[in-house]
Parts: structure tokens; sequence; C-alpha cells
């Protein structure tokens, strides 16, 4: 039985390491003050400066409700915190952002700032990262991490419905999806990505406790649906996860036709989003709805845009092939179908990726006429301006891609799935800031992401010489499938002196790709596109024994 990874961190007094110096603990302060957790909020970043730096200067003896009332929220000198509660409430809303900043963007920090329930008083601890890889494990780290409650409003995750009978089990769980995606225009809901919703797939009443807490959501909402040639019922409910409780639910009817089958969703999301605002005592405004999209012209391109779905989750050639099908006669059938070229623009592109098939006409013109043939006809749909941004990327056009994935990201910021892949593509293109800071926010919100995201961390780790590092996230990437998942776990062993280890997925590389020594150079670049960074990975990986042509 192979070992699991192990990853700890000990504080300064566990490891036997000195406190950190003061300069240390400022320059600490100075990338939370800058972290995306705080970036936003001013009166929290003004909180933790007074506390530190109060405590740095030798004056944590005074840090109490009444001073930090007084000198940070401009209080009068008779503030009595006694009396009111909100210094309390700023200060555990700083607590939950610090831990939130330590599993997320700030994971192997060298210094840690807490700050102790019950107290004022900061406390500066050096961290040591104990990490013990182990290669070939496909158990998730993330999974041992607790998820937390963002500030900004309540997060919400859509599981996908149920179909009765069986034979309606895509349309259900694509639907479902509809609902999530249309639920991202409400400002003030924080909406889980259907892609990490989509494993909790189940015939039964799920388990929403169990949910809740793996998802960090504070609502669920599951149902069915029974779909017949002449009518369609649904019935949906809305679980308060914490509690296991119900707090709504609804039975609802519906013809055929795809008029009446758009007016069923329209339906369920407001009826959905009243109940959440009761329960949350603060109603979330819309945004333009035009960010969705225009409306499906037939039932048949309804439907094959609810299979994509069920691709996004689970690509596989078959799949592939099936959906392209479906989506291609969608498009044959009704030509301004926005949607539907938008989707047939990422197939194009995930067929150019992994060589899924291959046409008269190259992929990326292929996908790069299908994405614009969707901005054209619908300049305001998200999915349509990401479509072409996509398609930028995967052409390395560095300053296309930025332009259109900023658009699509002013579309409609709520979008997890969208703003996280956002956030990938800028890591590609070596702006590691700014993409990491998104990977970090959205990951959040979709938890089970797609393996590639943990390759932007893995290279940024990579990049800097960080081998244990990068090598931590290449076995999160964990998709045995793909020639990725080795390959990256063997660049990261081979620097580490592991030459064994990193042979053997050197072996498991070939076993899935045989050709990849003399295709393998040509293949890395649709992923590394910062210069000099695919050479790096390519000279490790001969160091494994892989002569890369």
């Amino acid at each position: 039985m192979q070992e699991k990874p192990s990853h700890t961190i000990r504080s300064a007094s566990e490891s036997g390491a000195l406190p950190p110096a003061p300069r240390v603990v400022r320059q600490q302060l100075e990338r939370l003050l800058n972290s995306h957790e705080l970036q936003a909020l001013p009166r929290l970043r003004d909180l933790l400066s007074f506390l530190v730096e109060e405590t740095l200067e030798g004056r944590a003896g005074r840090l109490d409700a009444n001073t930090v009332g007084v000198e940070v929220f401009r209080r009068e000198a008779t503030f009595d915190a006694s009396t009111d509660p909100s210094v309390d409430q700023q200060t555990e809303r700083l607590r939950k952002a610090l831990e939130h900043f330590y599993l997320s963007e700030g994971l192997g920090s060298p210094v840690r700032i807490e700050l102790p329930r019950g107290s004022y008083v900061p406390v500066f601890r050096a961290q040591v990262t104990a990490f013990r890889p182990a290669i070939g494990t496909s158990s998730s780290l993330r999974s041992r991490v607790p998820r937390l409650q963002r500030p900004g409003g309540p997060a919400v995750a859509v599981l996908p419905f149920h179909g009765l009978p069986d034979a309606t089990a895509d349309f259900a769980a694509g639907f479902a999806a509809e609902i999530a995606q249309a639920m991202t225009r409400f400002e003030g809901l924080q909406v889980m990505s259907s892609y990490s919703t989509a494993r909790y797939r189940s015939s039964t009443v799920p388990d929403v406790r169990r949910i809740g807490a793996d998802l960090g959501a504070r609502f669920i909402v599951w149902g069915t649906i029974n779909r017949t040639s002449s009518h369609i019922a649904l019935g949906w409910r809305l679980y308060d996860a914490a509690a296991g409780s119900l707090l709504g639910a609804e039975q609802m009817h519906a013809g055929p036709t795809v008029a009446e089958v758009l007016d069923l969703l329209d339906r369920v999301v407001r009826g959905v989003v009243a109940r959440i605002a009761g329960a949350a005592g603060r109603r979330p405004e819309p945004l333009d709805a035009a960010c969705l999209g225009a409306a499906a012209p037939s039932m048949p391109a309804y439907e094959a845009l609810l299979h994509h779905h069920g691709y996004l989750w689970h690509k596989s050639r078959n799949t592939h092939r099936r959906v392209t099908g479906l989506l291609r006669q969608a498009v044959e059938d009704e030509p301004d179908y926005a949607a539907g070229w938008a989707a047939l623009a990422g197939l194009a592109v995930d067929a150019h990726g992994l060589d899924l098939e291959s046409t008269a006409e190259p992929l990326l013109d292929q996908a790069f006429r299908f994405a614009g043939r969707a901005v054209s006809l619908d300049p305001h749909y998200q999915l349509a301006r990401w479509s072409l941004a996509y398609v930028h990327l995967h052409r390395h056009r560095e300053a296309e891609f930025l332009e259109e994935a900023d658009r699509a990201a002013m579309l409609n910021p709520n979008h997890a799935a969208v703003m996280g892949e956002v956030g990938w593509g800028m890591t590609v293109f070596g702006k590691w800031e700014r993409g990491l800071a998104l990977l970090a926010k959205y990951d959040w919100l979709n938890p089970h992401h797609p393996s590639h995201w943990h390759a932007a961390w893995y290279l940024d780790r990579f990049r800097q010489g960080d081998f244990e590092g990068a090598l931590q996230y290449a076995q999160l990437y964990d998709n045995p499938a793909s020639f990725w998942d080795p390959l990256l776990c063997a660049a990261a062993l081979a620097p580490l002196g592991r030459i064994d280890d990193a042979r053997r997925e050197v072996g498991r590389l070939l076993a899935i790709d045989p050709g990849f020594a003399s295709t393998g150079r040509e293949r890395i670049r649709r992923l590394v596109f910062v210069d000099g960074l695919d050479e790096l990975l390519i000279t490790e990986l001969r160091k494994a024994g892989l002569a890369v042509e």
C-alpha cells in the first residue's frame, strides 16, 4: 500500500524555530493587505495594520475593544464595546479572513499571523512546511482542508436533479446546471460551479449536511424532473445545509415547447432566490440578464446545450463525438443560435488539444470561426466572449486573449467556472500574480475544479525552483488518463534527485502516449506558453530518461 501524502504546518514553538523578526512580519502583513481576501475590505485592512503594528511596537497591553473602536473605527472617546458589538463583529470577520487566507493563497507562507479568539493581540508564527510526497496516490490533499464561508453573500450549490424515468437523467442534470448558471446573475449570491456539484448526482435525497460541509455551501438546491413527450413535472427543494432542514419546496409543471421550458427555468430560479433572500435576510440584486445569452430557439437546440454540460463534467472521446454531432445539427437547424456556436468552439479547441479528431479545416481555425460567429450573434453573452478568449489562448495570442478574457469577466464576475478559467489562462501567459489571485478566489466556489487548474500552481512553483511544492500540485492533478499527470510528477522528481521515481513516472507517461518522445515538445507548448519554461520541463524529463526531441 502506498503511503499517502502528509502536509502539516508547525508553529515556531513546535518546530523549535525562533519567532519571526519584525521585518519579516511586516512583509507578511503587506502580503495580507494586498491579498484577495482583504484588498476590497478597507476596514479590515486598517484593523489588521493597527493590531500588528501596536504589537510589534510593544503596545499589545492596550489592545482591547474600546481602544480599537476609538482608534481604528473613529468612535467617540466615550465608546463602550459592552453595549455596541460592532468591534467584535469586525474582529471576527478579520479572524475568518485570516483563516481562509492561510488555506488558499497564503498556503505555505513563511509567517502566519493569527488572531486568537477572545483576544485583540495577534500572534506571529514562523511556519515550517513538512510535506512527504507519495507518487501515484490519488487522494486529494484539498479534501483535508476545511472550507470556510466567505464574506459577500451566502453560498448556494445546485446539485444535479434526478430524472424520472432514468431516460431523462442527462436532461435533468443539465437543467440543474442551467438553474445554477441563471442564479449567477444575482449579485449577493455565491453560486458553486456545476463542475464541482456534478459529482453529487444521486437518485435519492442527498446528504445535504455532508455535501454542504464538503463544498462550503450554506444552501443546497436539489430536485426531480419527470418528462414525457407532452409534459414536464419538476419538483425542487431548498435546504439549509448546516441544519439539514428544508427551507422550501415547490412542484411545477410545463409543456414541451422550449418557451415553456425556459419559463419553467425562470420560475424555479425566482422561487429559489426569493426563499434564500428570506433566510439570509438580504435580497440579491440581479445583473443584466444579457450575460446569460439569448433564449434557445428550439427544444432540440436547447437539449444539445444540456448534453454539453455533461460533456464538460466528464470529457471523453465518445461524449465529445456525440455532443459535437448534436450541436452541429442544432446550429445547422438554427444558424443564429449563439450558445451552440460558442459550445462548438470549445469542442473544437478540445479536439485540437487532446487529438480527439482531425478535419480538413485546422481545428483552431474552425474554433476561431465558431467563436467569432457566437460573438457576432450575441456580443453580451459571457460564454460567447469566453469561447473567443479560449481560442485566442490556444492560438498563443496573448493580447487578444487578455482583451476578450477581460470582457468575459466584466459581463458576469459571479460565474465561478469562467472566472477561474480566466485566471488559469492568465498564468499560462505568465501573468502570475493576477492569474493566481483569480484562481485562489474562484477555487473556493469550484473546489472540485478541472485538473488543469493545478498546473497553474505547479508551474509557478516549478519556475521558482520549489520542486517540492511543484510535486505537491502534480499529485493533485489526479488525471490518470492524461499524459500531464505523470509528466508533471517526473519533471518535479528529477531535480529533487529522485531519479528512480521519476523514471517510473516516465514509464507511466509512455504507457499512455508511446510516441511522446517525438511529439512531446509541441504538446507541452499547448499548455506552457512562457518562454523558457517549456525547456526547463524538457530538461528535467531528459534527466528522468525521456529523450524529448
